[in-house]
């Protein structure tokens, strides 16, 4: 008598659903962790974008805050960004009191894409150089 090896019958197909299902779930993680690489990854890209447009607003202050008139003084100067790669992107600079050895100024930055926007309001002491030379 002979004797026959016996496989319960759909366990090749049992088998083959159970990785199916394991890697549709690997599948719903990947999914998740990308979504929340990419919305981490927005956020420092807004943040970058603001900081150098704070940190260029800072600097057009430096260099042209003796060049403005006094008419100026309390306005908003709205820079152009038109070279700028985000378009929806503002920055404005507003010299609120110039004396002999300081200024007080104060730069409104917006960065915005998608469906996010970082902004950023904030006053800065600017030491104006010495005129004896």
């Amino acid at each position: 008598m002979k004797v026959k090896n016996k496989k319960p019958a759909g366990f090749t197909l049992m088998l083959v659903i159970s990785f199916i299902g394991i890697i549709a779930i690997e599948a719903v993680l990947l999914a998740a962790i990308s979504n929340s690489l990419f919305s981490r990854t927005n956020d420092a890209y807004l943040t970058a974008g603001r900081e150098n447009l704070k940190a260029s607003a800072l600097n057009w202050a430096k260099v042209n805050i003796q060049k403005e008139n006094a008419e100026n003084l309390g306005r908003e100067i709205k820079l152009d960004l038109s070279e700028f790669k985000n378009k929806r992107s503002t920055l404005s600079v507003t010299i609120e009191s110039l004396n002999q050895k300081k200024a007080k100024v104060e730069i409104s930055a917006s960065c915005s894409w998608a469906r996010q926007t970082k902004k950023s309001a904030e006053q800065y002491q600017i030491e104006l150089p010495s005129s004896e030379q």
